[in-house]
């Protein structure tokens, strides 16, 4: 049996009131920053230098020129790409919230509505170092056979453990996360008494 987790629109969260810990994750490594500058000021380069030559030298550019038409269409093409895939590291966020009724997450822009796991959904949670590039092959959404991986940088997590499935969500402050989970299932635990 899988770990099943609830849709939740923003609009339904529970209060702030209610709120045990809030941590949003962004892609802000240097490398991963300077890899996309090289990777597309090299693509820049380039395709500066197909236009000028072609364009303003009238001078075919390569040895199967295409059409003028054709070569501004591609720069458009490959600068829309390059565009959005900078807008896609700007915006994607990891938001993971703890409240007394469970963990939310989303993984925005891949995700519309928070992630939910109720307590009564999982057998274990524990925190711990990971290898991202061995255990997943790197960070971002990954799976893998009975687990998921929701991680933006770093090494550390808490893991979600429900039978042999796993749920690992990334964290940039484990410790203050697992002080966060301790309070919201000891409140939990006590509700579920008074009310029972």
């Amino acid at each position: 049996m899988s770990i099943q987790f609830d849709k939740v629109r923003k609009s339904n969260l529970p209060p702030d009131s209610e709120l045990l810990f809030l941590e949003t994750q962004k892609f802000i490594q240097l490398w991963m920053w300077v890899l996309l500058i090289v990777l597309f000021g090299t693509q820049f380069v380039w395709i500066g230098f197909a236009i000028y030559q072609q364009l303003f030298l009238n001078e075919p550019w390569g040895n199967k020129p295409m059409s003028n038409i054709g070569l501004i269409f591609t720069v458009l093409w490959v600068s829309f790409v390059m565009v959005l895939i900078v807008g896609l590291f700007l915006t994607t966020r990891l938001e993971t919230r703890v409240y007394r009724d469970g963990i939310y997450f989303i993984y925005f822009p891949f995700h519309k509505k928070y992630r939910k796991i109720s307590w009564d959904q999982l057998d274990e949670i524990l925190g711990r170092k990971y290898r991202p590039l061995i255990e997943f092959g790197g960070w971002g959404i990954r799976w893998g056979h009975k687990k998921w991986a929701y991680t933006v940088s770093g090494n550390e997590c808490i893991e979600l453990r429900k039978g042999d499935y796993k749920i690992l969500v990334g964290t940039k402050k484990l410790n203050e996360f697992l002080s966060a989970l301790d309070r919201a299932q000891n409140l939990y635990i006590a509700e579920s008494y008074i009310n029972s």
